[in-house]
């Protein structure tokens, strides 16, 4: 804090805490930063990121020992948890001396003084915008289409991969990755679409490879690879991907009827 002449006391400006949850994780203030080995813990991990996912509002100590150790996995939650607050309390000491986590009578919370910026937050918030951008691209006029282009490259940029995929063993967590990456997942096929438009083949290939190899399941995603191949005239590695594709899928979802890549190999071969 800062005194004025008025003899007023202001405090200042803090820079928000960054964290990142996608594809690993890391926290960062302006005195340090703290990634996952520093924590020590994977339900001191799962507590902190619940804690910081729901910042906005108390949490009891139900809530809590559910999201951390599940149905019925502990002997004596309520007296583990608050170990395991007081651990992460010092743990947090390294970023700065705030009350980052308060706590009330059958309740913790995380301190909303100090503000923080998730990157999936962040994230959500670019996909929102490029789909504003898409809806009020008038008529799909040519020259109403780099804006959108750009709204969504930011938003596939955004993206740091599947959420904490070690931590996925809780029920939340798992509904919070399958969520971002189906969001990430349409942003990239909007993309792919959007580069066919302006004839950008090899950004196509690129992002699209890079989304399949967080879903290999994935037929779309395939689809996009292959006809941004073919679109850079790499005809013979296009039909090659085709095959690769087409046997992998059949093999992991055992299906034999694939529509999306028998389009795609016969888009190639004309």
């Amino acid at each position: 804090a800062m005194k004025t002449d008025a003899g007023y006391t202001v405090l200042e400006e803090r820079k928000p805490l960054r964290v990142e949850i996608m594809g690993s994780f890391r926290i960062q203030s302006a005195y340090g930063e703290m990634n996952e080995k520093g924590l020590h813990s994977r339900k001191g991990l799962k507590l902190l990121v619940y804690l910081l996912l729901h910042r906005n509002r108390t949490v009891s100590v139900q809530e809590l020992e559910k999201a951390v150790w599940g149905e019925g996995k502990s002997d004596n939650p309520a007296g583990m948890l608050k170990n395991l607050v007081y651990r992460l309390r010092t743990q947090l000491k390294f970023l700065g001396q705030e009350s980052f986590i308060l706590s009330g009578q059958g309740f913790y919370a995380w301190n909303q003084s100090v503000k923080v910026q998730i990157d999936v937050e962040r994230f959500e918030e670019a996909w929102e915008r490029a789909r504003q951008c898409e809806e009020n691209r008038v008529q799909k006029r040519r020259e109403d289409l780099l804006p959108v282009v750009e709204a969504y490259e930011h938003t596939v940029k955004c993206y740091g991969g599947p959420i904490l995929e070690h931590l996925a063993e809780e029920t939340w967590m798992l509904t919070l990755s399958t969520y971002y990456n189906s969001m990430y997942s349409e942003a990239v096929k909007r993309l792919a679409s959007l580069y066919r438009e302006t004839g950008e083949y090899e950004k196509m290939t690129e992002i699209c490879q890079r989304a399949s190899s967080y879903d290999l399941l994935d037929e779309e995603l395939h689809y996009w690879v292959a006809v941004g191949l073919a679109g850079q005239r790499k005809y013979q590695q296009a039909l090659d991907y085709c095959e690769d594709a087409r046997t992998l899928l059949k093999k992991r979802l055992g299906i034999s009827s694939l529509d999306i890549l028998e389009k795609a190999y016969a888009e190639i071969l004309q």
